[in-house]
Parts: structure tokens; sequence; C-alpha cells
């Protein structure tokens, strides 16, 4: 996607971004230690590759459809938080910090922005095999490079007191931007077998979903959304790099995401955004509902059609919906979401669609809004609460980041959030695979062990590269 980088042009960038360290010397000496400083410079995009991997710790976001692409590397700024408040800390920490962010650059640094990122259950910690991320966590990144359709830009950020020495700032950045440039190596095979794959039986499956089917026909439960996860290890260690480049090429209806951390790389595309927020703007997917694509156009378009008559795939997807109609409602002065659900059509799946856009009253911003989201019932259950209650006692809360969130926020509060779905967690030579199948009523088993196995069929393909 991005041609290699030379060493005349990083050399270049350091020598334009010296010259704007030396212009803001007075800026930094008059600022508190904390106060924190973006210097970004204009790239050609012609000759810039970010490449990602997980020996350090980086940070990758990219939405085909709208031309964006985030690439970060080191840390110059987190915040971590945990519990039932996690949002609101998150977003009082942002506000506050963006309060004492100097940006300089290009119009006011438009390329500035953080990593934000969160576990599905806000009381459980992920643990050292999600290479010890927390359970949520805002990060602004030491080096950042964002292109927005033709423009690119590089920003590099730093706290006043990591400035005071110049020279170490200038070799830190310089390392950074080595290695988010370096040029990749040839590709090895994603996997490279003997694979074993470690899974869940389908007679454990059952019960589970037998477990959910109780529950919901007691009444406690309208719906509830079960996880499988998949192991798979290889001789040799995964091509992480390789895996997202094989995503990257397809999957355009998709938000594309990497994090990288402690060894460990978590990586997928989303096909479902929690909320993107823009100048009092928020657009949200109701996405619930899964068939397979078809074996040719007009088997395609038949499972589609079933899709959107069946009553129980209806009623699920309505559950979706109707939560998110509630969430947004006290915070919208205006809501526009169709009656009727559009099919969303990707490689391997095609969903049930409903997108949902509104208008923001007051000062509710992307979290204090992702915080009414989620979990919606499309990966925790409805009602919610209760939904979120039956999976905690029933061991099924453990998911890690798995249908958590990530995107990106700028410092005037705009941004983006998916869902973490479709996704892998790499570790040298394993790497877990995620799926998951929301169970109504008239939930059968198999029908929902099947659509698991149509949703890992994504990761799958990435991690059989030859």
């Amino acid at each position: 996607m991005f041609p290699e980088a030379t060493a005349a042009d990083t050399g270049d960038v350091i020598d334009r971004l010296k010259r704007i360290l030396d212009a803001s010397i007075a800026a930094i000496s008059a600022a508190a230690p904390d106060h924190l400083f973006s210097f970004s410079v204009a790239v050609d995009e012609d000759h810039l590759r970010p490449t990602l991997d997980s020996t350090g710790e980086d940070f990758y976001w990219y939405r085909p459809l709208d031309r964006l692409v985030l690439a970060g590397t080191g840390v110059a700024v987190r915040f971590s938080a945990g519990g039932p408040t996690r949002f609101r800390r998150i977003d009082k920490f942002h506000r506050a910090l963006a309060a004492r962010w100097t940006r300089v650059g290009p119009s006011a640094a438009p390329g500035v922005a953080a990593f934000v990122g969160f576990a599905f259950d806000p009381e459980s910690e992920p643990g050292p095999e999600w290479g010890d991320l927390e359970n949520s966590m805002l990060v602004v990144p030491s080096l950042l490079f964002r292109r927005h359709g033709d423009s690119a830009a590089l920003t590099f950020s730093a706290t006043a007191r990591e400035l005071s020495d110049t020279p170490l700032s200038l070799d830190r950045w310089s390392g950074h931007l080595q290695r988010l440039t370096r040029p990749r190596v040839s590709p090895r095979p994603v996997l490279d077998g003997p694979v074993l794959e470690q899974a869940s039986s389908a007679d454990t499956w059952h019960e589970r979903v037998n477990q959910a089917l109780t529950a919901i026909r007691r009444g406690a439960l309208d719906k509830v959304v079960l996880t499988r996860r998949v192991r798979l290890n290889s001789r040799h260690p995964l091509d992480s790099a390789g895996v997202m480049d094989f995503l990257d090429q397809r999957h355009d209806e998709c938000a594309h995401f990497s994090i990288s951390r402690n060894g460990c790389t978590l990586l997928g595309v989303s096909p479902e955004r929690l909320l993107a927020f823009a100048d009092g703007r928020v657009v949200v997917d109701a996405l619930a509902g899964t068939t397979p694509r078809g074996q040719n156009a007009e088997h395609d378009r038949r499972l589609g059609e079933a899709l959107v008559t069946d009553p129980k795939v209806r009623e699920e997807h309505g559950l979706v919906v109707k939560q998110i109609r509630a969430a947004l409602a006290p915070v919208c002065a205006e809501l526009d979401i169709r009656d009727v659900p559009s099919i969303m059509r990707l490689p391997q799946v095609q969903h049930l669609w409903t997108p949902i856009t509104g208008r923001v009253a007051g000062d509710a911003g992307l979290l204090g809004i992702a915080e009414r989201l989620h979990p919606t019932p499309a990966v925790g259950g409805s009602p919610r609460q209760a939904a979120a209650e039956w999976l905690a006692a029933s061991g099924e809360s453990g998911r890690g980041w798995y249908t958590g969130g990530f995107g990106w926020l700028d410092p005037q509060g705009n941004g983006e959030l998916s869902v973490v779905l479709r996704c892998g967690l790499i570790h040298n030579t394993r790497v877990d695979l995620f799926a998951g199948a929301g169970i109504v009523a008239d939930s059968r088993p198999e029908q929902e062990l099947a659509e698991t196995e149509w949703k890992l069929l994504t990761m799958q393909g990435a991690l059989r590269l030859g």
C-alpha cells in the first residue's frame, strides 16, 4: 500500500523537525513539565511505508473507504482505566490533555490523534496473554503517520519534560522514524505446518448454547452472545505484517486495526462501527444477522434476501436497533434510523445492517456516547445488564479485547471506534482466533456453530498465505 522510504527522505524529515524544535525552544522552556507538544511535518506519501510488528509498541488504523491511515509507534502519553467509569475517566483525561497540548505544524497539525482501545468487560484485566494490554487505554504515540486522501504528515510528540533534552528527543524520534519506515523483508509463509488446532468441541458449544437458551426461555434474557476461541500453532513464528498486508488488500468495507505490545499483536478487520463522531454528528452501525456468501451471484442474492425475511434474524437485529436507539435518544436532538435493514456484503459473509445517524445535543462526545452504547446486543446481549451478569456468572465474559473496541480520537473530540471483531491475537508461533454468535429463543446450536465458522474464515484465509 505504501512504497518504501529511503535514508535521504528520513534525514530530510529529521532536519525539518530540528528546525521546528529550535523555533519552539522558548515555548517549551516556559511550559509545565507535563505539557504535551506535537510537531507535524508534511510528507510526500509516495516516500513512506509504515511497517508495524510485535517487537515494539505499535498502533495501526486504516479505513479504506475514507482513505484514512493512522500508524503510530512509541508512547508519548498513556492513560489507563478500568471499571464501570472507565470511559468517563478517559474522557476527563483527554479533555484535560487537550487544554495542555500545543500543536505545531501545517494547519495546526491536523494529523494529531490519540489511539483509544478497551476490553469487552470493564471489570477484568486482559492479562499477559494479551501483551499486558490494559482494560482500557488512551495513547498519544511518540510518532504518528497520518494519511487522509492525498495529504500525509508525520507528527512527533513529547512532553516538555522530555523535550528539555532536545538531542535525546531527536535521537528517539529518529529511531521511531526508521522503525516506522524501514523496508519490509520478503514475506514468508504465515502458517508453516504442522498446524495444530485447539478448539472447543461441538458438544461443548452445544451445551453452552443450550444453557443460554434455558435462561432465555425462563425470561431472564432476550438475547446473549457466546464466543468461540480457536488456537492455531505453527512450527515457525507467525508473520503478523504479512497477515495485515493480506487483510489490507481486501475488506474495503471494514476498519483495519493492529495493536502490538510486549511481543503480542492483536489485528483484524471490523465490519462494525461502534460509533464515529465529528462536529456534533454521530454514526453507528447496527449489525446483527449473518449468512455466508453464495456460490454465484444468484445464490448470493437469494441468501441475502433470506436473511432480510428470516423472522429469527429480524428479531435479533431489531433488539440491536432498539437498544442503540434507546442509548442515543437522550443525547441526540435528532435520529435517522431506516425502517428496513440493508445487507452488508463482505468477502466471506453477509450481515443484516442498519446505519444510524444523529445530531448530538449538548457536550456529549465520542467516549461519553461509547459508554452509553457498549456493549450493544450485537456483542453482549439484551437486556444489557442482565446479559452482562449472565455472561460473567457463566464464565463467558473473559474475552480480553475481543468485542471491546479500538479507534482514534483527535484533540477536538472527533474520532471513531470500531468493535474488535474478525481478529487474531498473535504471539510468536501461536494465534488465537475469535468468533461469536447471538443466541435468541429460536436459535439452534448447530446453526450458531456454523455462523462462527463462517466468521472465522476471514482470519483463517489471511493466516494461510503462502
